[in-house]
């Protein structure tokens, strides 16, 4: 079984209570029961309390917190340690150039410890670094980003 995963940036998750036609099409392929058992959402503990803050109070099943907890019901996400991410700063990213926040900074591992690397990032500081972040040998280093689901091939 091939994952067909993503990493959703908080940027474009604080959308989901009141999404666009894209958003939507994007929340039923995380969560519809019928054709979904490939689709897996990649997250940390600190990406997770990031969506926390920016959903507080809200009891919509269209909450990237709901969406979160039944992909993690149903084993369809991917959850990336802290070592695993600290790992991957220390060992790729010490001469890197970052323009993003810090924070942004341990997600953009994420997508690179990601099966597809494959990222919505509404944020252009964030998502010009994932997309100028150099190859680095035989790794594969290379990141879809895109601010809109509907310019992302995510179902493929």
């Amino acid at each position: 079984m091939c994952r067909k995963d993503i990493f959703i940036d908080a940027s474009i998750a604080n959308t989901f209570p009141k999404p666009s036609e894209s958003i939507k099409e994007l929340i039923t392929w995380l969560i519809d029961e019928e054709g979904t058992e490939n689709s897996f959402i990649v997250f940390s503990t600190e990406l997770y309390k990031e969506y926390a803050g920016g959903n507080i109070g809200c009891q919509n099943q269209n909450s990237i917190l709901y969406i979160i907890n039944k992909m993690m019901a149903d084993k369809r996400y991917i959850k990336i340690g802290k070592n695993e991410i600290d790992g991957f700063i220390n060992k790729y990213c010490s001469k890197f150039d970052f323009t993003c926040n810090k924070k942004d900074r341990n997600h953009f591992a994420l997508i690179f410890l990601s099966d597809r690397k494959m990222a919505l990032i509404k944020d252009k500081k964030f998502s010009n670094d994932v997309k100028r972040f150099p190859k680095n040998g035989s790794k594969n280093f290379v990141a879809i980003v895109e601010c809109d689901p509907q310019n992302l091939n995510y179902k493929s």
